[in-house]
């Protein structure tokens, strides 16, 4: 984490406060939590930018990052919250089943599976990710912000009072991986409802 708490990195960071490196934070999940609880009438937009380079070829379903949304209590159960029943996630990983780096987000009965890059060493990779939350409506909005698409709707989502967004970053000995949260000017809303 930087000292400026926007950026993630599956390597420790210069100016990485000292609660994070050691480990008081979660206790399981490999990530960080934002300091917001969600809530039940809560409309918000979270924008951030991903960027990985493979340096060693993937293998399984190596997990790259992620981003759920879920109680505290249901994200620090391990160190991922990948593919659990509860809640929202997306997660970036190898797919077992066309072996690629793909996006994968799930929610209730809606999922979907995109591919984003190769799996192999030399791979570089950056995309830009927004999600629309409307706790009101009951839906969340996936957008890739650098291609200004719509990657798909989330209907039915309940958020909870105690529900909290969660970012995670894996495989430090495979890849090198930062997510970075955006904020003000670099915040593009093109695809989103007004």
């Amino acid at each position: 984490m930087s000292a400026d708490h926007r950026v993630l990195s599956n390597k420790e960071m210069w100016g990485t406060p000292k609660q994070f490196l050691a480990g008081q934070h979660l206790r399981n999940y490999t990530g960080a939590l934002l300091n917001i609880s969600l809530g039940k009438d809560i409309v918000c937009y979270f924008q951030f930018k991903v960027m990985y380079r493979i340096f060693r070829n993937l293998k399984a379903s190596n997990l790259i990052c992620e981003v759920a949304i879920n109680k505290r209590r249901e994200i620090d159960i391990t160190e991922s919250s990948f593919f659990r029943n509860s809640g929202w996630s997306l997660q970036i990983c190898r797919c077992i089943d066309c072996y690629k780096v793909c996006l994968f987000a799930h929610c209730n009965a809606t999922y979907i599976h995109k591919s984003l890059s190769e799996d192999k060493a030399g791979t570089s990779h950056s995309c830009s990710l927004g999600l629309y939350v409307n706790a009101r409506q009951r839906t969340i909005r996936l957008v890739e912000t650098t291609k200004n698409s719509l990657v798909g709707v989330f209907l039915n989502v309940d958020i909870a009072e105690d529900d909290m967004v969660a970012f995670g970053v894996y495989n430090p000995s495979r890849l090198d991986v930062t997510v970075t949260l955006d904020s003000g000017s670099d915040i593009k809303m093109g695809v989103l409802p007004k």
